[in-house]
């Protein structure tokens, strides 16, 4: 009879606080602000968002320790994960000199989600409905 033996990890690393670019973060926001009446599309597409910060916060990804992904000469990783396509990099929070990951490029797919994306669509929308409501009001008096 062969022995086993098992590893019992009592304390797994910490995970890393996962921050977007200023950019991305505005981006973020807009796309919610267009889109405050699509409840169950927001939502659905802030848990990818969700999914994401959750996956690179684990310190084994984000260091990228297997080697699995493609590096750029700035110390940028790129994760094509789960369809994510993000690029970051590693840095330290010089307040509390602990790393972090920032978030500089990332595929937010709001279409895939079912929500608009620029103010034009919805002015766009808007003047539709109410050239369509002014020509019945039109023909009708």
């Amino acid at each position: 009879m062969r022995k086993q033996y098992r590893i019992n990890e009592d304390r797994l690393p910490p995970k890393l606080i996962v921050r977007f670019s200023s950019k991305i973060a505005q981006e973020i926001k807009r796309i919610d602000a267009l889109n405050k009446h699509n409840i169950d599309a927001l939502n659905n597409w802030k848990e990818y968002l969700s999914g994401i910060k959750r996956y690179l916060s684990d310190s084994t990804i984000a260091w990228d320790n297997m080697g699995r992904y493609p590096r750029f000469p700035n110390g940028a990783i790129f994760i094509k994960d789960f369809g994510y396509n993000v690029a970051y990099t590693i840095q330290t929070d010089y307040t509390t000199n602990q790393p972090y990951v920032y978030v500089f490029k990332v595929n937010l797919k709001p279409k895939q989600f079912g929500l608009m994306e620029n103010k034009n669509r919805i002015n766009r929308i808007i003047s539709e409905v109410l050239n369509q409501y002014l020509r019945r009001n039109l023909i009708l008096n």
